[in-house]
């Protein structure tokens, strides 16, 4: 069962010769067999460096069964960080960031290479022996001195990801004891809140133990997940900072990982792959528009909602996302193996390395193969930069040409060439789910809805921010359709424009009186309407709210958990303003007898109120 976060952090690394596993058949998944039909891709092998022994020109070596049975998974990252300076976050120190060679790892037997790790303050190596009382070695000691997640993180935006250093994590959740899958960092467990009884995807390290490298990948993961909010990224919940160990919530996703389902059903249709290939798209999208690269994108780390055949797709795992300019190229080598992009293994790539990736991934999805399989990882490496793209086999024989020409579109070795996310979703192969995503009738009573839910009162509007970030957005799929059918530049934001035409081509409002309503239900403030701020605006509209949401958002208010709320614990809850009205101003108002507490009758009565500013 995979979750989110929790799917195993696995690199498919060393692949073996394997016999190749029987076809099975599932309604809208495909499976057939192997062999041949050639075509060409990139650079002459002829014209190349000399491969290894043993090797064809063909993406496949001579001794390896060319199936995804082939691949076998690891347990670690296959990758180190590169010594290239990069653009990472901006709120990860330099000093975070280990001082190693460049080197593609990829296999868990090699021998580890040395690391010069950064001089340390304070260490004395003659006190590395422990004491009795159990004291830890000077060398444990001084990882502790690492910053804390709260402390590099800077961004505690309490509408997105609750950085939380004052409370227990055992004082809200249970935790789980089995693991449910593995990370780079360790295992990962379920965790299940107290109060709503919700289970959630808990990943925990020991910032004692763990390495700088480790540690900076995690705190970089946290700093990411607080800038995305995309209905096909996983939700980061809350982050626990303590001492000696940080924790980290996620949602958990009760669908297998895309490489589970895959190794299933050997192969998919054209018609599933295609739904799943503009999920996929689509997210990449969003987080190459937002500068966010993920430089780490292969099947395990996409995963099912659910264990529905039609169940959305939820990409995980940031570890080695960064922060990207246009035009400044991202250096050092990251990623997995079979997936990576020939200029990342040159060193020098830019945000396209995800769209090789997806070309890798939409290739597997139809075959049930890697495009180039070898028996060890520096011949797969070589035939990623020098080798023939092939469609070899029965199973090709079946596979559109359109589609055949898509993964060549992506799967181009010259990066200038390749096509962008927004690109490749209008390519021809993609065209009908384009349409049925474009062309979607938004529902009228939707969007009156959304005006009526403007006029609510602030503290109305807060309780149903804060009930949708309980629920982890779920929402009908409905709302998930007409929000990128209003989102026509499918970029994962809605921009005024966007909400405007949408507004006006099926209501009587004023452009005036649409601004209104975009800046009020437009709570967080950034530029543009987010998803998480749209399902909100509509999720009354199929009666989310009732008395059981009303007394958890009532308890998660109470921050200190005094049976009541008091101004501290308000602003503590909601930050100093939601939207352009202060907290403070927002509590007064609830507070009806201004004893200085709102009791939860008071907090009821007042969700009722109209606010008067629309």
């Amino acid at each position: 069962m995979g979750a989110c976060l929790s799917s195993p952090n696995c690199r498919l690394g060393t692949s073996t010769s394997r016999k190749e596993q029987e076809d099975t058949h599932s309604p809208g998944l495909d499976s057939t067999t192997l062999s041949g039909n050639n075509n060409e891709f990139g650079d002459d092998a002829k014209n190349s460096a000399k491969p290894p022994e043993n090797f064809d020109h063909s993406g496949t070596s001579n001794n390896t069964s060319n199936s995804l049975a082939t691949i076998q998974r690891s347990s670690a990252k296959n990758t180190v960080e590169g010594t290239n300076k990069e653009r990472g976050i901006q709120h990860v120190p330099d000093y975070m960031v280990p001082d190693i060679s460049d080197v593609f790892y990829t296999n868990l037997d090699r021998p580890r290479m040395s690391v010069h790790k950064p001089k340390r303050a304070h260490s004395d190596p003659d006190k590395t022996k422990s004491t009795d009382d159990g004291a830890k070695s000077s060398i444990l000691r001084n990882l502790s001195e690492y910053p804390r997640i709260s402390d590099v993180v800077l961004t505690n935006d309490v509408w997105r990801i609750r950085i939380l250093s004052s409370v227990k994590l055992t004082s809200r959740y249970i935790l789980g004891t089995n693991a449910i899958g593995y990370g780079v960092c360790g295992s990962v467990r379920h965790a299940v809140n107290r109060r709503t009884q919700k289970v959630y995807a808990l990943k925990s390290l020991s910032t004692y133990t763990t390495s700088k490298r480790k540690l900076t990948s995690v705190f970089n993961e946290v700093s990411i997940f607080t800038q995305l909010d995309h209905p096909n990224i996983a939700f980061m919940h809350e982050a626990y900072d303590e001492l000696g160990v940080c924790h980290i919530i996620m949602e958990y996703c009760s669908g297998s990982e895309l490489y589970d389902r895959l190794d299933t059903y050997k192969r998919f249709s054209e018609q599933y792959a295609i739904k799943l290939t503009f999920q996929m798209l689509l997210t990449l999208h969003y987080l190459h528009t937002n500068g966010i690269c993920h430089r780490d994108l292969k099947l395990e780390n996409w995963v099912f909602a659910d264990q529905e055949i039609d169940s959305p797709l939820k990409m995980i795992d940031f570890g080695f996302a960064r922060v990207f300019e246009k035009g400044i190229p991202m250096g050092g080598m990251h990623g997995t193996v079979y997936y990576v992009d020939p200029e990342v293994i040159d060193g020098c790539y830019n945000e396209k390395c995800d769209i090789w990736s997806t070309g890798v991934i939409v290739y597997m999805m139809l075959s049930g193969s890697p495009p180039f399989n070898s028996e060890g990882d520096k011949e797969i490496l070589w035939k990623i930069k020098r080798a023939t793209l092939r469609f070899e086999g029965v199973r090709w024989t079946s596979v559109s040409d359109t589609a055949k020409d898509f993964i060549r579109y992506l799967l181009n070795r010259n990066g200038n060439e390749r096509p962008s996310a927004e690109m490749a979703l209008r390519h021809e192969w993609l065209k009908s789910e384009y349409m049925r995503y474009s062309n979607f009738k938004v529902p009228v009573e939707l969007l009156k809805h959304i005006i009526h839910f403007s006029r609510k009162s602030p503290l109305h509007r807060v309780v149903i921010a804060l009930s949708v970030l309980e629920s982890d957005r779920q929402c009908p799929k409905e709302v998930y359709r007409a929000f990128f059918a209003i989102n026509t530049r499918k970029n994962g934001t809605i921009s005024f424009d966007e909400f405007y035409t949408a507004m006006k081509s099926h209501l009587d409002i004023s452009h005036q009186e649409c601004i209104k309503v975009y800046n009020t239900i437009g709570y967080r403030g950034t530029p543009e309407l987010n998803y998480t701020e749209f399902v909100t605006a509509v999720i009354e509209h199929y009666g989310i709210l009732d008395i059981n949401m009303l007394s958890l958002v009532y308890k998660k208010l109470d921050v200190l958990g005094k049976g009541f709320i008091d101004l501290k614990s308000f602003t503590a809850a909601i930050g100093k303003y939601f939207n352009d009205v202060s907290a403070e101003e927002i509590f007064r108002n609830t507070d009806q007898n201004q004893d200085g507490f709102i009791d939860f009758v008071e907090f009821c009565e007042s969700l009722t109120a109209v606010n008067p500013e629309v």
